[in-house]
């Protein structure tokens, strides 16, 4: 797998795709993750709301990377496929919330190492279902659907 091909270009290559899954996440978390800082240290909102205000700005950034570099992009789903993610997304948004509870209400982890936690488990989660539901089946049905497809 050469750089060019890594970085450049759209791809069916599952090991790209998630190569590429990983550099996404790792941005969008990033924004997450000084969003959540920012909200409970300076706006002093509770950890939890934090979080999900956080969560809900990096999955935005996620899908648009999502469109723009690792999945096949067909505008005439877009919608539907926007959809999915957001409801992806929200389950993706409860997970990390009950790690939160797990990790910092129970067990008493910082809120912050809670959060790396979380990301960390739900990040195959929100992969998965990204790759074979929401860009993969999706995008299969979407194409049966239309006329020119049948």
């Amino acid at each position: 797998m050469t750089l060019k091909k890594l970085l450049h270009g759209k791809t069916d290559s599952s090991a790209i795709q998630l190569v590429r899954s990983v550099a996404v996440s790792n941005v969008a978390f990033a924004l997450d993750f000084v969003l959540c800082l920012a909200f409970v240290s300076f706006a002093k909102i509770d950890y939890l709301l934090a979080t999900v205000m956080s969560f809900t700005a990096g999955s935005i950034l996620n899908y648009v990377l999502s469109v723009l570099w690792i999945f096949e992009e067909d505008r005439s789903k877009r919608k539907i496929e926007f959809i999915a993610f957001l409801i992806i997304s929200f389950t993706g948004l409860a997970l990390n919330a009950l790690g939160m509870i797990l990790f910092t209400g129970l067990l008493r982890i910082h809120y912050l190492i809670s959060r790396v936690i979380a990301a960390i488990l739900v990040f195959f989660f929100n992969f998965a279902c990204k790759k074979f539901l929401v860009f993969g089946a999706l995008a299969r049905l979407s194409l049966a659907h239309r006329p020119e497809h049948r």
